[in-house]
């Protein structure tokens, strides 16, 4: 069976399982005190204390080409234990195993030699648990190339990054380097819209024909720029096809949402809406401005806060972006989206984990999902909003203004992803992607596989997290952020 061309983990975890679990292998090295760990849709984890049995891990990981083979020093009651283990996916057990084994604390040594991740950077002494933190994500296989930053009162107090940003692990990731940090880019464009909003350029309640007059044909002229931010618009997706040279250029987006119809009523639900987002708020703002929303927000954001955050990456900048990549297990979301009433938020064009690594991608402007950033760039601005708006003499917006895009506009469910969501105009708030003791008020947004950005005004902190992996979790929580949250948090 041709695993890779099926190009699905759950046909390679059975396999492995058929291959591994039954057999002599099964009775002789599955019985006892080597366990099963973890067998689900996407992985299947196992370790045991048997030479034999590492040798046959071994076997499987270049067989399968799964994962990587890693050999580990775990604790036990009894004092520390030689193991092994085979990772398809990153493991991390939504409980606890019935095992003797501590798996939350593993010492891990790398018998094939291949490249360690250091990581480099700063952080203050208070803050040495987050560099911890960030480097065992490294440790655990889980991560190809990231960054983390903090901003607290200000001032920078985590400023961290390693790996790799190419997929053959040549090149390591750099201060400069950029991950396309896919929904992150959100709140960036809710931010510039806030700006315009504050100005009275824009208004939240007004309908979105006020400013694009065009917009207004059938049955459209009632949708309001809040219903947009807020992912209740109606307009998901579009029902044309559309390819990704579309995409990029930009018109034919805009044109295709203009001319449609609502795909339900507006403001009766909330279904995210992934790419169009971005251009319905692109097209408002270039018609209120004269300026793109990628260029508004350069000129308007990321220069006064000396920021490396881009929508639509200059050729100059393209040597700093790493290339993206991502398990197999990242795309159930879209396979089960497509069988939603809801199929427009994944099609049109489809997209995948590496289509940012095409230099047409990262030229485009696509403010919903191809900002390019650094994780000390986001979390500084973060870092501003959370503390009033300014940061260094810099003043973005103001309290006041702050307020107004921060206010909650929806609480409930998607009725795609049957998920809890919290919308403020164009911010996820109280999201499960913030940690669990971010302080009330908190906002910011989930990036797809992995990134996070965010304000949390009640401890004036900012905080981001870049990754150029992206991963899923069977609970949705991916344990590289919450490691690195429960370790700011526990510093403050």
């Amino acid at each position: 069976m041709d695993f890779e061309s099926k190009g699905m983990l759950k046909d390679r975890s059975v396999a492995i399982r058929e291959t591994l679990f039954h057999g002599p292998y099964y009775q002789r090295h599955l019985v006892g005190v080597p366990r099963l760990l973890d067998v689900q849709v996407g992985r299947v984890v196992c370790e045991s204390n048997d030479a034999v049995f590492r040798t046959k891990l071994q076997e499987l990981t270049r067989v399968f080409n799964v994962g990587r083979y890693l050999d580990t020093i775990v604790r036990t009651e009894a004092g520390w234990k030689f193991a092994s283990r085979l990772c398809i996916q990153a493991v991390y057990p939504r409980q606890r195993a019935d095992s003797e084994l501590d798996h939350l604390s593993c010492l891990k040594f790398n018998p094939l030699k291949e490249p360690v991740a250091m990581v480099e950077g700063m952080n203050l002494p208070r803050f040495s648990a987050v560099r911890d933190a960030f480097a065992s994500t490294f440790d655990d296989a889980w991560e190809q190339g990231a960054a983390v930053a903090v901003y607290l009162d200000g001032e920078p107090v985590v400023d961290l990054w390693g790996g790799h940003r190419d997929l053959a692990r040549t090149q390591p990731w750099q201060r400069d380097t950029l991950a396309n940090v896919w929904s992150c880019s959100k709140g960036v464009a809710a931010t510039a819209v806030a700006m315009l909003v504050e100005r009275g350029t824009l208004d939240y309640d007004a309908p979105l024909a006020t400013y694009w007059p065009e917009f207004a044909a059938n049955g459209k002229a009632a949708i309001t720029l809040d219903q947009v931010l807020s992912h209740r618009a109606g307009l998901d997706g579009v029902q044309v096809d559309m390819a990704l040279p579309d995409l990029y250029a930009g018109t034919p987006f805009t044109d295709a949402l203009a001319a449609m119809a609502p795909l339900w009523q507006p403001g009766s639900r909330c279904v995210y809406h992934p790419v169009t987002f971005g251009h319905l708020l692109g097209e408002v703002v270039r018609r209120v401005d004269g300026r793109s929303l990628g260029r508004f927000i350069a000129d308007e954001i990321a220069a006064p806060l000396g920021l490396s955050f881009f929508v639509g990456l200059p050729r100059e900048h393209d040597h700093r972006a790493a290339e993206m990549s991502g398990d197999d297990a990242i795309y159930a979301s879209h396979v089960e989206g497509l069988k939603s009433p809801y199929p427009f938020s994944f099609r049109n064009p489809e997209l995948f984990a590496q289509t940012p690594n095409a230099r047409a991608w990262r030229a485009a402007e696509i403010p919903a999902a191809n900002g390019h950033s650094d994780a000390r760039s986001l979390a500084r601005m973060y870092g501003a909003l959370a503390r009033g708006g300014a940061i260094d003499g810099v003043r973005l917006i103001t309290p006041a203004g702050i307020g107004r895009a921060a206010r909650e506009r929806f609480r409930g469910v998607d009725a795609c992803s049957l998920g809890a969501t919290v919308f403020a105009a164009g911010y996820r708030v109280d999201s499960v992607g913030f940690g669990p003791s971010v302080g009330p008020g908190n906002f910011g947004h989930t990036g797809w596989g992995g990134s996070v950005a965010f304000a949390d005004p009640t401890h004036h902190l900012g905080f981001a997290f870049v990754t150029s992996r992206l991963l899923a979790f069977p609970d949705g929580i991916d344990p590289r952020r919450q490691r690195l949250l429960q370790a700011v948090y526990a510093s403050l």
